[in-house]
């Protein structure tokens, strides 16, 4: 049996020991590398499970954000029809407005003529059948004119001086000289009560005619209405009673114009 020096034991033990440990640390490689492979599959998987995850959060924000875009697409149609509804109301509320200042307009010029009817009616009408009644009885009498006639009033004529110059509150109303608001014609003209032709005239001596009540105003003054001017007191009517006068006028829309009114008057002469 061979011998061995201590110095060979030693590196005799030390080279298997170096053997033992190589292996052992070859089989903890191999091991360790079959491990770290295992968790780099494992990380693999979950890293495409992730990626796979990834792609379908990415097709759903995708899909979502169409959806925003659809949505915000519909928003600005809806504002835009809301604007266009707004715009279609007010000019609706603009229309009715003008519509309902028109009918306001149209009910105020509705009760003018209705007034105007009403004035007619009730002023112009009546002293036509009125004078128709008392005319003939004093052109029978008197055919010319009667110059006489418009002096003849002593009673009045007093009353006359009495409220001379002083204004006196009247209502004031209109006619024309057609013959059928003057009791027809007389020899073919028409005449006033006291028998001034006004046929073609609205005058006598440059001066406009009214009709009066002459226990008020005497037949023949001057009178001045406010506003109108003067007037010869030349004619009467059976509805001219009291604080009351018929302006003679040249036609129907002067007539209407006037309608019924009150107005200051005073005698003159």
């Amino acid at each position: 049996m061979p011998t061995f020096s201590k110095k060979k034991l030693f590196i005799i033990l030390t080279t298997l020991l170096a053997v033992v440990v190589i292996g052992t640390a070859s089989k903890l490689s191999y091991d360790y590398y079959n491990s770290t492979q295992q968790q780099i599959q494992s990380y693999q998987e979950k890293l495409t499970e992730s990626d796979s995850k990834i792609q379908k959060i990415e097709g759903e924000l995708s899909s979502s954000k169409e959806k925003v875009e659809g949505l915000e697409k519909e928003k600005t149609d809806l504002d835009n029809m809301k604007n266009d509804l707004e715009q279609q109301k007010s000019n609706l509320e603009e229309e009715i407005k003008q519509r309902d200042a028109k009918i306001s307009e149209l009910e105020s010029d509705k009760q003018k003529l209705q007034d105007k009817v009403s004035s007619l009616e009730k002023v112009s009408y009546t002293p036509i059948q009125n004078k128709s009644e008392e005319k003939p009885k004093e052109v029978k009498k008197q055919e010319p004119a009667q110059a006489p006639v418009m002096q003849s009033a002593p009673t009045p004529q007093k009353e006359e001086s009495e409220s001379s110059g002083n204004w006196m509150n009247f209502v004031i109303t209109a006619y024309t000289n057609h013959p059928s608001e003057n009791g027809g014609t007389y020899g073919g003209k028409v005449l006033t009560k006291s028998g001034h032709d006004i046929t073609n005239t609205i005058h006598h001596n440059g001066q406009r005619i009214i009709a009066v009540d002459p226990s008020v105003i005497p037949l023949g003054s001057t009178v001045e209405i406010e506003g109108y001017g003067r007037f010869i007191a030349i004619d009467t009517g059976g509805a001219i009673k009291g604080n009351r006068i018929d302006i003679l006028v040249g036609s129907a829309s002067e007539m209407n114009s006037i309608g019924k009114r009150g107005a200051k008057v005073r005698i003159i002469k």
